[in-house]
């Protein structure tokens, strides 16, 4: 559903307008009731409404006495706000979710299939780049794992 890398700003009060495109798939989908949340590596991830519940559902199914488990469930669901796009295509990131991920006013906004991602411009730069040398120095045949998933 989501693909693509946008180079986007953010407006001073922590707006960020989405593009054209995605804006037309997300007022179709979910009619522009979206769900933000924190993730690992710290940048943030927008989900529809309904990509949202299953994710959450299957968060949900976690252990709540084991320790990764709930951290995991803290990071997710506890940084978990609704939020709406408005009529000019703006979505409000939360103060607590803008210092979570360090947005500045650059930010890259990547489309993940089912969700976007939403980094800063500087970190997302840093964390693709080390990620691409981590796999060339692994050794990672781009070729075979490409074949073998068909694409």
């Amino acid at each position: 559903m989501f693909n693509g890398i946008y180079e986007l700003q953010l407006d001073s009060k922590g707006r960020l307008s989405v593009p054209a495109k995605l804006r037309a798939i997300l007022e179709e989908e979910c009619a522009g009731n979206l769900v933000l949340t924190a993730d690992l590596d710290k940048n943030l991830l927008l989900y529809t409404q309904a990509e949202w519940a299953k994710a959450s559902a299957k968060l949900e199914k976690l252990s709540s006495v084991e320790k990764h488990a709930r951290t995991i469930k803290r990071l997710y669901l506890g940084h978990a706000s609704e939020c709406e796009m408005d009529a000019t295509g703006r979505v409000l990131i939360p103060p607590m979710l803008r210092k979570f991920a360090e947005l500045a006013k650059s930010v890259v906004l990547t489309g993940m299939g089912n969700k976007l991602e939403i980094w800063d411009k500087d970190r997302w730069e840093s964390i693709n780049n080390a990620g691409l040398e981590e796999l060339a120095q692994e050794g990672f045949d781009f070729g075979s794992e490409l074949e073998a998933l068909s694409i």
